[in-house]
């Protein structure tokens, strides 16, 4: 358990599905840590405290490739860990550099606010 709060979750989604969408080429990346290094941009990006290690470890116990109690070995740790920085500076580039998170609701407030309509039924609807 990483124990991420559910907005840095959602931010690691969002980076590699923005990032699965513009780049559009299949088998190029490995989707694992590709996912990865999402997971950790978001960390960064949202300011929350994780390391990598827990972040591979994590994956790894997930994908059922390690023991929970034991780990990895260091020097496969190393090897994967410049692989995620990688991935991660693929990610950047994918991205434009930019990782300023947008909510998709936020246009349709602003666009209710230009009408003048600030308590419509189009506002209610979309927060459910």
């Amino acid at each position: 358990d990483l124990a991420l709060d559910t907005v840095t979750a959602a931010s690691g989604c969002f980076f590699f599905q923005r990032f699965c969408l513009a780049e559009r080429t299949e088998g190029d990346f490995d989707h694992h840590r590709l996912a990865m290094a999402s997971l950790w941009l978001a960390t960064k990006v949202r300011e929350t405290s994780c390391r990598l290690r827990d972040i591979v470890n994590g994956f790894e116990v997930l994908l059922q490739r390690a023991d929970e109690s034991c780990g990895m070995p260091m020097e496969v740790y190393w090897a994967m860990r410049d692989e995620i920085v990688v991935h991660e500076q693929v990610l950047l580039r994918g991205l434009g550099f930019d990782v300023e998170l947008t909510p998709a609701y936020a246009y349709l407030c602003e666009f209710s606010w230009m009408l003048g309509s600030s308590e419509s039924q189009v506002l209610r609807l979309a927060w459910t």
